[in-house]
């Protein structure tokens, strides 16, 4: 009995002592990864530490495992300041000339990337549809499914369409006079086939149009060789073939009219060979393949073997599935492979053979899940990444997979009547998807999802943006660029370097001494200039007897230079030149200085600066820089016996400080209801340490406590913020809860910060004590 009592007592006393000791103080909590990004599918109870169901204008991939703002958005320009951009692309051509193309409205335009300004190309028929471009054969092609395919070279002032040629008014004196348009067929020894597109329009008064890019017919039709190509020009309303219109060959690419009037044979329709309409385009099997004509939603058309301007759809075309009631809404290649998207099912097309109607074949559907949002697909190394009916998916090949499932709320948020303008773009290993948010009661794209692949999270951009493209070739650094979904504004979303990159003839307008280019009429190649030190007066201008003149007869100076005229750059430092040179003897020297002001009347007058040397790339960031900017090369020898050469081009990289495309980037992260590490317990905030980085703004940390009240039975919130001046604490701040406490059983963190300031979160200690769980 004594041993029972005993143990009895020793049992009561333990568990008494259990009971009062549970309790803790100082406990410390931490947060240092907030990299997993948004969650909104999960109750705001479930969410880890490392997640918020608030994300907004924040990044991940800056530092590992810390919160980071996003890259202030900068202006490139203004195209219209009514109208959205509806289209955006880059053309890289092989001379390293780099242009932005975009469309608002019923227009094309180019953009000037030094003064960001904006020049239209072409009118459209019908405006305010989404352009798909690509790049191939040295030209940009765009559609939209409802104006005929364009395409356009990089350099004139006009573009022009597939199946046609483009007119440019020279400003050689000629014959013609009027507004004209003009038509191009290819004839067999006994068919003429017409492509049946009129040009981009012309008003030439008094002087010759050049027409280019005229189509190549294919190499046979019906059985016969195919021989050569005709030119028509609209005279009243009735096309004419010009008098020099006939081509008798199938290569040649150019013309020149002079005719005041056209007046041969009248144009053939018996056979043609239109190019189709078309709102998606891809080059696959080195062929143009169209798809989704709004008159032929199924219908898959692909040009000849290496052109883009002759189709037979009636041949050159898969129907894929037409009868099941959907549309094309992605072509794309994956692993080689041609990948065929619809509203609900993705398939592939074969296309290995020469023969596409005997050779190619089309697969059954790999997946039923299709896309939906035909701009949303994008090629990138998960797969195909496209938004169907209940979220993001990828398309590895084989299969589709759910990867949005942590943002559901986000995907059914989009406004299902505008789901086809959501726009995607792969970027640097992240997804940007722009749509329009029916929380905000708006059609036009007001919000970006963006999905960063390597740390597997989402977060959301509050921005405006219609389109994207990204700069990532030549000597563009790899930035993406957007198009406005509210007015005509185009935006960078990083910064990088600007460039005057002169390499043809053309490009060197300024002022010689006792230099020149080589001329074409003496070998010399428009497109490749070489600069040399060279006599700039012709043998009728010279002076003297030619016998007692010193030098050669090429050059009477071991000096020469090449002075380029005032450049607007509206550069804010410089960074690095870079020219080709050859060099004859250790007496051979090229050189180039530089100079800048703030305007083009002045720059005169300010001195050169120090003379670089370095080809590969001189470092000429301590020069000053301003708006204009002007460069001087200079070429010494030791000998009349040859000279040394700049060739090819010149090449100065600057940096500019663009406008702001954005007042502010207001930010927000915010945690669910943590338990702290210690579920069950009430406890209490003493104090807090953020470690951070920013140098000046306001960061706001409002932490919120739910505390159960006893009284009411329910759960209520205490809040203590606090608001850290950067420009004080930088790196790191602490401090206390008022009164030295905040108490209750979860805690929620909201982030907030409302400036154009660079900021980064690292991480955040709590120090708490914990009441006894009775």
């Amino acid at each position: 009995m004594k041993k029972l009592s005993f143990l009895f007592l020793f049992l009561f006393l333990t568990v008494t002592a259990s009971a009062q000791d549970n309790s803790f103080k100082n406990k410390i909590y931490s947060i240092s990864d907030f990299g997993k990004g948004l969650n909104t599918k999960v109750s705001s109870f479930s969410i880890p530490s490392n997640q918020g169901d608030i994300v907004e204008n924040i990044r991940f991939n800056t530092k590992f495992g810390s919160l980071s703002k996003r890259s202030k958005i900068l202006t490139y320009g203004t195209a219209s300041s009514t109208e959205a951009i509806t289209g955006i692309h880059r053309l890289y051509l092989n001379d390293g000339t780099k242009v932005l193309i975009v469309n608002h409205g019923d227009q094309i335009d180019t953009g000037n990337d030094n003064t960001g300004a904006f020049t239209k190309i072409l009118d459209l028929t019908t405006g305010d549809y989404r352009w798909q471009w690509l790049t191939w054969n040295n030209i940009a092609i765009g559609m939209d499914g409802y104006n005929q395919p364009i395409k356009y070279d990089g350099s004139s002032a006009s573009a022009t369409y597939l199946g046609t040629c483009l007119a440019t008014v020279t400003d050689t004196a000629g014959n013609p006079s009027g507004t004209y348009t003009y038509k191009v067929t290819f004839y067999t020894s006994s068919y003429e086939v017409a492509f049946n597109v009129a040009s981009n329009p012309v008003s030439p008064s008094s002087k010759k149009v050049q027409l280019s890019m005229i189509p190549i017919g294919p190499d046979s039709y019906g059985g016969e060789s195919v021989i050569g190509r005709k030119v028509y020009r609209v005279e009243s309303g009735v096309w004419k073939l010009l008098s020099n219109g006939t081509i008798a060959d199938n290569s040649t690419l150019t013309l020149l009219d002079d005719d005041a009037t056209a007046s041969g044979a009248t144009y053939p329709t018996t056979y043609t060979c239109t190019p189709p309409k078309g709102k998606l385009c891809l080059i696959h099997y080195n062929r143009l393949f169209i798809a989704n004509n709004p008159d032929e939603p199924s219908a898959l058309y692909y040009s000849d073997d290496g052109s883009a301007d002759y189709f037979v759809p009636s041949d050159y075309q898969f129907n894929i599935r037409p009868d099941d009631g959907d549309q094309i809404t992605f072509i794309k290649n994956l692993k080689g492979l041609l990948v065929v998207g619809k509203e609900n099912t993705i398939q592939k097309v074969y296309t290995d053979g020469a023969t596409p109607s005997t050779d190619w074949s089309i697969s059954d559907p790999f997946s039923n899940i299709g896309c939906r949002a035909m701009y949303s697909a994008q090629e990138t190394p998960l797969g195909i990444v496209y938004l169907s009916n209940d979220g993001l998916y990828k398309f590895d090949g084989q299969n589709s997979y759910l990867i949005s499932e942590v943002v559901t709320p986000e995907i059914n948020d989009i406004l299902e009547s505008n789901l086809g303008y959501c726009w995607g773009q792969y970027y640097k290993s992240q997804y940007f998807m722009a749509y329009p948010s029916k929380k905000t009661s708006t059609a036009e794209n007001n919000r970006i999802l963006v999905f960063d692949m390597l740390a597997n999270a989402y977060e959301i951009d509050i921005f405006s943006a219609n389109c994207f493209t990204t700069f990532n070739s030549g000597t563009d650094w790899d930035v993406l660029y957007s198009g406005s979904s509210t007015d005509g504004k185009v935006y960078a979303h990083d910064s990088q370097t600007h460039e005057i990159r002169h390499a043809k003839h053309s490009d060197f307008s300024g002022t010689f001494t006792d230099a020149r280019y080589i001329p074409t009429d003496v070998g010399g190649d428009a497109n490749y200039p070489v600069i040399e030190i060279a006599r700039t007066e012709t043998i009728d201008e010279l002076t003297g007897t030619i016998d007692d003149m010193v030098g050669s007869i090429d050059r009477d100076s071991l000096t020469g230079s090449y002075v380029s005229p005032a450049l607007y750059t509206g550069a804010s430092s410089y960074d690095k030149l870079y020219w080709n040179e050859s060099l004859f003897s250790t007496g051979d020297n090229v050189t180039i200085a530089v100079r800048s002001a703030t305007s083009d009347t002045t720059i005169s007058t300010v001195s050169w600066s120090s003379e670089y040397s370095d080809p590969s790339g001189s470092d000429i960031s301590a020069a000053t820089a301003d708006d204009w900017t002007q460069y001087r090369i200079s070429l010494t020898t030791d000998d009349y016996d040859h000279s040394p050469i700049l060739y090819n081009f010149v090449r100065l990289t600057y940096f500019k400080e663009p406008s702001s495309g954005e007042t502010s980037i207001p930010i927000r992260w915010r945690s669910g209801y943590l338990d702290l590490g210690a579920p069950a317990y009430r406890k209490t905030l003493r104090k807090f340490y953020c470690y951070h980085s920013g140098s000046s703004g306001t960061l706001s940390i409002k932490f919120t406590m739910l505390d159960y009240n006893n009284t009411t039975k329910k759960y209520e919130e205490v809040t203590d913020t606090f608001n850290i001046d950067l420009s004080v604490y930088p790196e790191f701040y602490t401090d206390y809860f008022s009164n030295g406490a905040l108490s209750g059983e979860l805690l929620r963190i909201d982030i907030t910060n409302d400036d154009l300031n660079p900021l980064t979160i690292d991480r955040i200690i709590l120090v708490m004590d914990g009441e006894p769980i009775i």
